[in-house]
């Protein structure tokens, strides 16, 4: 069967307003898996995602959508057919928004074939208790950046005034070995 190759471990210093992974998919690998743990941010937001190359990250043609579940069982639908970021919480309404007094977000984004020329397919699980009511929330995502490009690295960016991420953050890459 396949295993994970842990490729990268981001964990944060100081209290940047995104992380950056770094050179981490390659023609090893056809898919990738982030991990998110003990993500915690310095003011109530959101958290969004990029992908890249070392010339720059993709800022437009991003499609995306989110089906979750938050509050006391009240639906929580997003998406968009060409935004700048794909949004991992469900929305921007602040009511989706990450409790910043607990290390509460959790995720796992399965990337595959960022590394080849074709298009990328991103699929998604967070959960995380929310800023106004600390109700668990849970998002599912299904995206891909509308673009045939060989990426080789990904952002995780905060979305909130002041919002940064704290130095409890951990983020590992995996890459999938074949089966």
């Amino acid at each position: 069967g396949g295993s994970w190759v842990l490729v990268n471990t981001q964990t944060v210093s100081g209290t940047p307003s995104a992380v950056e992974s770094g050179a981490v998919f390659s023609s090893t690998y056809d898919t990738y898996v982030v991990v998110i743990r003990r993500i915690n941010f310095t003011a109530n937001g959101g958290f969004q995602m990029q992908l890249g190359t070392s010339g720059g990250y993709t800022t437009s043609g991003y499609r995306y959508n989110g089906s979750g579940v938050g509050g006391t069982g009240s639906s929580l639908v997003t998406g968009s057919s060409n935004a700048s970021i794909i949004d991992l919480l469900g929305g921007t309404n602040s009511t989706y928004h990450v409790n910043s007094s607990q290390d509460c977000l959790s995720g796992v984004i399965w990337l595959h074939n960022p590394y080849n020329s074709v298009r990328t397919s991103i699929h998604a699980e967070l959960a995380w208790e929310n800023a106004t009511d600390l109700d668990a929330h849970i998002n599912n995502i299904g995206a891909h950046p509308n673009t045939n490009t060989q990426y080789d690295r990904w952002k995780l960016l905060c979305n909130g005034s002041g919002q940064t991420f704290e130095a409890t953050t951990i983020i590992q890459t995996f890459g999938v070995v074949n089966a």
